[in-house]
């Protein structure tokens, strides 16, 4: 019987949001001339959308290893940093609220500084919001010891056994390369009711 990891290594390849951008708002903020500010923000949206769908794809991976997870009966889940702690849902979705706000943010700016509004895939948007759902539903892990504790959404837990171990190696494959954003692929897997 071997134990099962929390998490298999997402984490270390991620920086919140909120910190990821807060530098780039910083340097546009101190920028005085607007067709200055204009050009920049410009440059820097296709990278700001790259740094949402790095966030997304890490929030699939979290999806996709719990169910993962689920596979594996009632093992005891290693290195759980959320476990016995207290549950505070507004902490807990503090940083998938700011990636939605961002969004926001993202289609204001646009219209502000390049006169073109910022549309952001949909489906991603629904990915978001059904992260949401999954850490509610499992009060942020502070009682899931076990696997088997895992509450999933939407269809994950309709997964075949070929299928789950397609996206385990996929997830293998994404905390080796750093590339979350590639878990972008099973969008629908989730989306699927």
């Amino acid at each position: 019987m071997t134990d099962a990891l929390f998490n298999p290594g997402f984490t270390d390849k991620l920086i919140p949001l909120s910190l990821d951008t807060q530098y780039f708002y910083e340097e546009l903020n101190a920028i005085k001339n607007f067709n200055i500010k204009k050009s920049e923000f410009k440059i820097a949206l296709p990278k700001l959308v790259q740094l949402v769908d790095r966030h997304v794809g890490f929030y699939i991976g979290c999806m996709l290893w719990g169910a993962y997870l689920k596979t594996l009966g009632n093992e005891k889940i290693i290195n759980n940093p959320f476990l016995e702690k207290e549950y505070d849902e507004e902490s807990a979705l503090s940083e998938i609220n700011f990636a939605l706000d961002f969004i926001k943010k993202l289609d204001k700016d646009s219209k502000y500084y390049i006169g073109k509004p910022f549309v952001y895939d949909y489906k991603k948007i629904k990915i978001l919001e059904i992260y949401k759902t999954f850490i509610i539903q499992n009060k942020s892990f502070v009682a899931t010891d076990t696997v088997d504790k895992i509450v999933l959404v939407n269809s994950l837990e309709n997964l075949s056994n070929d299928e789950i171990l397609t996206i385990k190696n996929k997830i293998d494959e994404v905390i080796l390369s750093g590339k979350l954003e590639e878990l972008l692929i099973y969008c629908d897997k989730i989306l699927t009711v």
